[in-house]
């Protein structure tokens, strides 16, 4: 759709990430809220179900008061090999607690490993811990469960990565978005410049870059009736029902441009 635009065109986009996509075929990635059954033991929670502000994977998670209760997801493992669980956490202070992780294929148990074992300082924090397990390819059972009664438990997200050099971020394997801008007028070839701003911690505010005729950081700016290069967005894009503004603001040299004419297409 065309529109006349004003120089600075906020467009509101959902919360995505980027990943490469052999990471993504090659990972299993679980959101903690996908586990179930759920009820009064574990449950989904908004955010952190805590005052915490921290941003987390869909903006939720799997929530236990630490006395009981076990949940299960059920996956499917790409390829036999050695892989690290993973699984990201609010570590709340160093009070005693732990839950587990136990993971099952063939009707054996191949994993069941206690995390927030080892809790260090008083600060209340988003952590990744790991553990090392065999894995086939097929079908898998995952279930967390509480392992020592203690401190409330808040599950963000599990993942199996086979690569032990990947340090994991959940941004990775939420939804992607692109965008791409056709200018229509005015006649002069203009800069793209895209900021962003988040509304929530743990970052605010984002400057990805300018977009040119051949792409982010180009020296050549955009021709009018040229679409330009698709932009991944998604390493500046938070999660869940938070939104993120992103700005763009249309350069000739350092002047802005008082309107523009132009057509912006999103794809996910």
């Amino acid at each position: 759709m065309v529109r006349i635009l004003p120089a600075v065109v906020a467009v509101l986009l959902g919360g995505v990430s980027g990943a490469d996509e052999a990471l993504r075929r090659s990972c299993v990635f679980i959101e903690g809220e996908d586990f179930g059954p759920t009820g009064d033991e574990w449950r989904p929670g908004q955010g952190w179900a805590d005052d915490i502000y921290e941003a987390n994977s869909g903006d939720a998670v799997l929530a236990n008061d630490g006395e009981k209760g076990e949940a299960t997801a059920e996956v499917v493992v790409p390829a036999a090999g050695t892989y690290l669980a993973w699984v990201r956490y609010l570590k709340v202070g160093a009070y005693p607690g732990t839950f587990g992780l136990r993971i099952e294929q063939n009707g054996a148990t191949v994993l069941d490993a206690e995390y927030r074992a080892t809790p260090e300082g008083n600060d209340w924090r988003a952590v990744w811990e790991k553990f090392e397990t065999p894995l086939a390819a097929g079908p898998a059972k995952l279930t967390l469960h509480i392992r020592q009664p203690g401190i409330r438990q808040r599950v963000d997200c599990v993942l199996l990565s086979p690569d032990p050099a990947y340090e994991p971020n959940y941004r990775d394997f939420a939804p992607q978005v692109f965008l791409r801008v056709r200018l229509l007028g005015p006649t002069q070839p203009v800069h793209v410049r895209v900021s962003t701003y988040q509304h929530r911690a743990p970052t605010w505010y984002g400057e990805p870059g300018t977009l040119g005729g051949t792409g982010f950081g180009s020296p050549e700016p955009l021709p009018v009736g040229t679409w330009s290069p698709w932009v991944d967005l998604s390493p500046w894009m938070d999660a869940g029902k938070w939104l993120t503004t992103i700005k763009l603001r249309f350069m000739q040299g350092d002047q802005p441009l008082p309107s523009v004419r132009t057509e912006l297409q999103v794809a996910p």
